[in-house]
């Protein structure tokens, strides 16, 4: 696994600019995007001002720097697609979001992706490895600044995710086999933010067939 020991992200910084506005695109069914939000609150352990997610039912879930594994996940993907550690610089954070993960657009801090930890016992190594090249595609395809206008559309950028996911897993040398990881926390049916498993796996399977061809139109592509 290729290490970034010469990159830093100031975390604490991040996490006590205000303002913060999230927009979700995670793997699986949350609530809409348009409800889900990230609001500033009183940490009650150190009263410090603190952004917590807002997840389905009105939830607050407090937003943290995640363990490093995830940050070098997300880095060892920017380098097999060729982006260079410095135009990758997305804090990853982690929050009990419902067993799920997002990309976030944050108007003051830029993007940063959330994933919910507790997915790893389900999914392994390999398999957290495609949620997090999934959300960093919601950012480098441009799907968080320009979001979903229909329906159709909505699932068209899903889709463009898993192919980027699953070109970037080929890109780094996983086997095919390791594709079938998160194939059973998805959907068999289609639902209000997300395709069918049938048309993700589809997805994930042509772009790591031929992955010159599926990274977005942001990366390798005019």
């Amino acid at each position: 696994m290729t290490k970034y020991h010469d990159f830093e992200c100031d975390f604490l910084e991040l996490m006590m600019r205000p303002n913060l506005l999230f927009s979700v695109l995670g793997l699986y069914l949350l609530a809409e995007a348009s409800a889900a939000q990230c609001v500033l609150l009183s940490d009650p352990l150190d009263g410090l001002r603190t952004p917590f997610f807002v997840v389905e039912g009105n939830r607050p879930v407090k937003l943290e720097p995640a363990f490093e594994d995830y940050q070098y996940m997300l880095w060892d993907t920017c380098d097999a697609i060729g982006l260079h550690v410095a135009d990758c610089s997305y804090p990853v954070l982690m929050g009990d979001i419902d067993f799920n993960a997002a990309a976030a657009l944050c108007p003051v801090a830029g993007e940063v992706i959330i994933y919910d930890r507790r997915l790893s016992a389900e999914v392994g190594g390999d398999g957290a490895q495609i949620i997090i090249a999934h959300e960093l595609a919601h950012i480098r395809c441009g799907h968080l600044t320009e979001a979903a206008s229909s329906f159709d559309q909505s699932m068209l950028q899903e889709l463009e995710a898993d192919r980027f996911a699953g070109a970037a897993m080929a890109r780094m040398g996983q086997s095919r086999e390791s594709l079938e990881f998160v194939l059973p926390l998805l959907s068999k049916q289609p639902s209000l933010s997300h395709p069918s498993r049938e048309a993700r796996r589809e997805a994930l399977e042509t772009g790591f067939d031929a992955p010159e061809n599926f990274l977005c139109r942001h990366i390798g592509q005019p």
